[in-house]
């Protein structure tokens, strides 16, 4: 049976993956990249490279792991739900990078302070984010944080490369800029984790700034985080508004953002439940039963407030539909044990929410299934429990991002 319009949207969205496991120079991952993306993009049919992929790298020339990366997919006519056909733009954006500590750092975990988002669109998205003071926060202001800000800013300014792909030597603005798109044109913007939250960024970027057709853009985050305060997730809304049909699956809607009830990384970062009882810091604790776990995990759920709060606004998430993935057989005791759940959580039960994982995308599910079998093996290794220790306590519920 072939997949539908919202399953081929998140297998683009797995396949931006594909770079994150990888170290290199930015030439060498970027021919990676490039490599692995036009293979298995054979596996879905009608799609094609149309841009990039590209990836931002803070040192390009050391052999580390990448930054934000992603690239454009094309379909000549592609089946929507309501049984309508267009041609089909997927902007596909990368999650968090194995062991990135700077994607965790600056991007991932950067909610201690915002940015302004429609004074940074107004001045123009190519100049650098600046962030406001906690004390200059203004009320009725759309702000996200400084962290999605640099992703979304580093992202949409990374140039494609003049070799290993296609479109080369154009960033993403100009390469959406210089289309010529007929009025039935469809763009879907998608990612999965740190790619879900940058869905929201990017995507309201590209719309707030007239470079993509509001009405004619349409979004399909997954596992996303809160990006900005309730002025900004409003805005959201107003700009996307939710759309499912009637008696559509869990994961068919578009402008929704794809969550899984027993994953913790939706859950950040919104400080106070009466602004969004369902995804909020205080769940993380007990999303697994009663009694909760130790304090060490409540210390991180109070940091992460506290951490929050600094930026002197509440982070609100933007609409979401839910599902509900199978729970642990037993409550988890250790930080281990919550984390190897957390991961099972966070990846593969997405895939088998959206169903395509026994499908043709082997070498991207490959790579979830092994991040999280890895996980799995390093907290039963008594060789390896020190460096997981290490991973689950420095870098939190992004121990790995997929």
């Amino acid at each position: 049976m072939p997949l539908d319009i919202f399953q081929q949207a998140f297998s683009l969205a797995i396949l931006a993956d594909l770079i994150i496991d990888k170290q290199g120079t930015l030439e060498e991952l970027q021919k990676s990249y490039y490599d692995d993306l036009t293979s298995n993009l054979k596996n879905l049919e009608g799609w094609n490279l149309a841009w990039g992929p590209t990836i931002w790298k803070l040192k390009p020339d050391e052999k580390t792991y990448p930054g934000n990366a992603g690239y454009i997919a094309f379909h000549q006519k592609a089946l929507f739900e309501d049984g309508s056909v267009h041609p089909t733009y997927v902007i596909a954006i990368a999650g968090t990078p194995m062991n990135s500590t700077h994607v965790i750092d600056k991007e991932d975990n950067a909610v201690d302070s915002v940015v302004d988002f429609n004074a940074w669109v107004r001045d123009g998205i190519q100049k650098e984010p600046v962030t406001v003071s906690s004390k200059d926060v203004s009320p009725g202001t759309s702000y996200f944080s400084k962290g999605m800000a640099w992703g979304t800013h580093n992202l949409m300014n990374a140039v494609s490369f003049k070799d290993h792909s296609v479109s080369p030597g154009m960033t993403m603005v100009q390469f959406l800029s210089s289309l010529n798109p007929s009025p039935s044109t469809r763009f879907i913007i998608t990612g999965h984790s740190l790619g879900g939250t940058l869905t929201t960024t990017i995507s309201l970027t590209l719309v707030t700034a007239e470079i993509l057709p509001r009405g004619y853009t349409i979004t399909y985050p997954a596992a996303a985080c809160s990006a900005g305060n309730v002025d900004w997730a409003h805005q959201f809304a107003e700009t996307f508004p939710s759309c499912k049909l009637p008696g559509a699956h869990s994961y068919q809607g578009w402008n929704l953002n794809l969550v899984n009830n027993l994953d913790s990384i939706p859950q950040l970062w919104c400080q106070m439940v009466d602004i969004s009882p369902r995804q909020w810091l205080g769940r993380i604790p007990s999303l697994y039963g009663i009694p909760i776990l130790d304090a060490l995990w409540k210390k991180y759920v109070v940091e992460y407030a506290t951490k929050a709060s600094s930026s002197g606004v509440v982070y609100k998430p933007i609409p979401s539909q839910y599902f509900n993935a199978s729970p642990p057989t037993s409550v988890p005791t250790t930080v281990e044990g919550f984390s190897k759940e957390a991961m099972v959580q966070h990846t593969t039960s997405y895939m088998k929410e959206v169903g395509i994982h026994d499908r043709t995308l082997d070498a991207a599910i490959a790579l979830t299934f092994s991040i999280t079998d890895g996980l799995q093996e390093a907290t039963d290794n008594p060789e390896d429990q020190k460096e997981y220790d290490h991973i689950a306590q420095e870098q939190s519920f992004h121990a790995v991002l997929v």
